[in-house]
C-alpha cells in the first residue's frame, strides 16, 4: 500500500508540474518570450556606453554617409563623361551614352531595392537627374549639337521634367518631387522666354499649394517656395549662365509676376490650412514666405527697377497686412500675425522712404509708428507693441544722425509718443498688458524728446519759456485724464527748466527775456503749488 500511495503521489506531483510549465509557457508567449533572470547586486551599465556610441557613429558613417558621398562621386563622374567633347564621334553619341547609363542605373536600383533600399533610392534619384542631363547634352557642350534648335531642346527638357515628376508622384517621394521642380525651373531659365517662365512660375505656385495640402506635415515641400522666388529673381537680373542670348527684360512684368506668385503662395497657404498649429516648422515657413519676397524685390528694385520700388512695396505691404488679418480672424495666430504684420510695416517703410525725400520721410515713419500701435490693438499683440517701440527709437536716432537739422519733424516724435502712450492706456485690457512698462517707455521718450527738440528749434532766448509751456501742457493733461504720470512729467520738466534758467539760460538770454522767464516760471510754479494745496485739502472731504 505504501508503494501504491507513493506512486499515486508522484503521478500527482508530475501532473501538477506539467500544468505549471504550461502556464509559464503561456505567460512567456504573452510577454513576448522574456526570460526571468536572476538579479545581482551590481550597478547596471547605462543604456548607451561609449563603445555603443562609437559603433553607432561608425555604422552611420559607413552605411549612410558613404552611400551619399559614393553616389555623388559617381554622379559627377557620369557628368564629366557626358561633358567630354567627343569631337571624333557623332554629336548624338554623348546623349545616347547618358541614356544607356541611366538605364543601367535604373536596373541596378531595381535589383537592390529589396536588400539595400536606401542605396537603391539614391541610385534611382541620380538616374533621373542623369536622364535630364542627357537631354541637355543633346544641345549643349558641343560645337555641332545633335539638336540645333533651342526651342526643340526646351520642349524636350520640359517633357523629361514631367516624366520625372510623374514618377515621383507615383512613388510618393517628396525628394524626387523637389528634384523635378528644380529641373523645371532650370528648364524655364534655359528656354529664356518671358511668357514661358511666367507660366511656369504661376503653375508651380498653385502646384506647391496642392502638394502642401496633400502632405501638410512635410517640411521639405516648403523648399518649393524659395525655388520659385529665386528662379524669377535670377531671370529678372539677366539670367546669367543659363541663356545663350540676353534676356528681353520687362521690369514691370517681372515685378507683377513676383507679386502674383507671392499672393498665390501666401494667401493660398493661409486658406488651405487644415489643422492650425504654430511650431518651429510653421514659423520657419512664415519667415521664408515673408523675408524672401521682401529681400529679393528690394535687391531688384534698388538695382535695375528703381522706378517701381514705391508701388512694389506698397502692394507687398497690403498683401502681408491682409494675410496677417486673415491669420488673426481665422486662427488667432500669435506668431503668424506678428511676422506677417511686421513684414507689412517694413514694406510700408520702404515705400515711404523711396517716395519722400530726406528728411521728410522721417515724419511719415514717425506717424507710421502710431499706426502700428493702433493696429496692434486689433491683433491684441504685445509683441507688435514691443517691436514697434524699438523700431520707433531706432528711427528717432536715425533722424538725429541723418537729418542734419531740426524742425517740426522732431516734435512729431514727441506727439507720437504721447498719443501711443494714451492709446495703450485706453486699450490696455485688449492687449492684456499686466504692467505699464510700455506706456512709461513712451512717456519717457516724450519727456526727453520735447525739451531736446525745442532746445534746437526755438531761439536761445525762448528755450526756457517753451519748456515752461510744455510743463503746463503736462499739468493740463494730468488734470484732464486724472493721471499722476502726466503730473510727474510736469514736475520733472519744471525742475529741468529751473535748472536750465539758473545755469545755461542766464548766460544765453537777454536781460529783458531773462526777467520775463523768471516771472513766468515763478507764476507757473506758484499756480501749480496752489493746485496741489487744494488737492490735498480736498482729499479728507472725499474720504469722509
Amino acid at each position: 500500500m505504501g508503494l501504491s500511495f507513493s506512486d499515486g503521489l508522484n503521478e500527482n506531483v508530475i501532473t501538477y508540474i506539467n500544468k505549471l510549465e504550461e502556464r509559464i509557457s503561456n505567460l512567456e508567449k504573452k510577454l513576448g518570450g522574456y526570460e526571468v533572470k536572476e538579479t545581482k547586486n551590481e550597478t547596471p551599465l547605462p543604456a548607451s556606453t561609449t563603445f555603443d556610441n562609437t559603433d553607432e557613429l561608425e555604422n552611420q558613417i559607413g552605411q549612410f554617409w558613404f552611400a551619399k558621398v559614393g553616389i555623388l562621386v559617381l554622379f559627377f563622374c557620369f557628368i564629366y563623361i557626358l561633358t567630354f567633347p567627343f569631337t571624333s564621334f557623332p554629336s548624338y553619341l554623348p546623349g545616347v551614352i547618358g541614356f544607356l547609363i541611366t538605364g543601367v542605373l535604373l536596373f541596378i536600383s531595381r535589383s537592390l531595392n529589396n536588400s539595400f533600399e536606401l542605396l537603391a533610392n539614391y541610385i534611382f534619384g541620380v538616374a533621373l537627374i542623369l536622364f535630364y542631363f542627357s537631354v541637355v547634352r543633346l544641345h549643349y557642350f558641343s560645337q555641332s549639337p545633335a539638336i540645333g534648335s533651342i526651342d526643340t531642346e526646351a520642349v524636350l527638357l520640359f517633357i523629361s521634367c514631367l516624366v520625372i515628376i510623374t514618377i515621383a508622384m507615383k512613388r510618393n517621394s517628396h525628394n524626387l518631387i523637389l528634384i523635378g521642380i528644380s529641373l523645371i525651373c532650370i528648364s524655364a531659365l534655359i528656354a529664356n522666354y518671358s511668357l514661358v517662365l511666367y507660366a511656369v512660375i504661376l503653375v508651380l505656385s498653385f502646384y506647391s499649394l496642392f502638394l502642401i495640402k496633400a502632405s501638410p506635415n512635410t517640411g521639405k515641400l516648403n523648399l518649393i517656395f524659395p525655388l520659385i522666388y529665386f528662379t524669377l529673381f535670377w531671370y529678372s537680373i539677366g539670367n546669367y549662365f543659363l541663356s545663350e542670348a540676353s534676356v528681353i527684360s520687362f521690369p514691370l512684368s517681372n515685378i507683377m509676376i513676383f507679386i502674383a506668385a507671392a499672393i498665390i503662395i501666401n494667401l493660398g497657404a493661409v486658406i488651405i490650412i487644415k489643422e492650425f498649429n504654430e511650431n518651429a516648422k510653421s514659423i520657419t515657413h512664415y519667415i521664408l514666405n515673408t523675408a524672401l519676397p521682401i529681400v529679393l524685390l528690394l535687391l531688384l528694385t534698388l538695382g535695375k527697377y528703381k522706378d517701381y520700388i514705391t508701388l512694389t512695396f506698397l502692394f507687398l505691404s497690403i498683401l502681408f497686412l491682409a494675410v496677417s488679418i486673415i491669420y488673426w480672424i481665422r486662427y488667432s495666430g500669435r506668431y503668424s500675425t506678428f511676422i506677417y504684420a511686421m513684414t507689412a510695416y517694413a514694406a510700408l517703410s520702404v515705400s515711404i522712404i523711396s517716395f519722400f525725400p530726406k528728411p521728410d520721410f522721417f515724419i511719415w515713419l514717425c506717424w507710421q509708428s502710431f499706426l502700428v500701435v493702433s493696429t496692434s490693438i486689433m491683433f491684441r499683440s504685445k509683441f507688435i507693441v514691443v517691436a514697434n517701440f524699438i523700431i520707433y527709437v531706432l528711427i528717432y536716432f536715425a533722424y538725429l544722425v541723418l537729418a542734419g537739422n531740426f524742425g517740426i519733424i522732431s516734435l512729431s516724435f514727441g506727439f507720437v509718443a504721447l498719443l501711443s502712450a494714451r492709446i495703450l492706456n485706453w486699450q490696455k485690457h485688449r492687449l492684456e498688458l499686466t504692467t505699464d512698462m510700455m506706456r512709461i517707455a513712451y512717456l519717457a521718450a516724450a519727456f526727453f524728446i520735447f525739451p531736446y527738440a525745442l532746445y534746437h528749434i526755438v531761439p536761445p532766448n525762448y528755450v526756457s519759456i517753451s519748456w515752461i509751456i510744455v510743463a503746463i501742457f503736462y499739468s493740463v493733461l494730468g488734470v484732464i485724464f486724472k493721471n499722476n504720470k502726466y503730473r510727474w512729467m510736469s514736475i520733472l520738466t519744471f525742475f529741468l527748466t529751473a535748472l536750465y534758467v539758473i545755469t545755461l539760460g542766464s548766460a544765453s538770454t537777454e536781460p529783458e527775456i531773462r526777467i520775463f522767464t523768471f516771472l513766468f516760471l515763478g507764476i507757473a510754479l506758484t499756480i501749480t503749488s496752489i493746485y496741489y494745496a487744494k488737492k490735498k485739502k480736498n482729499q479728507p472731504l472725499k474720504e469722509k
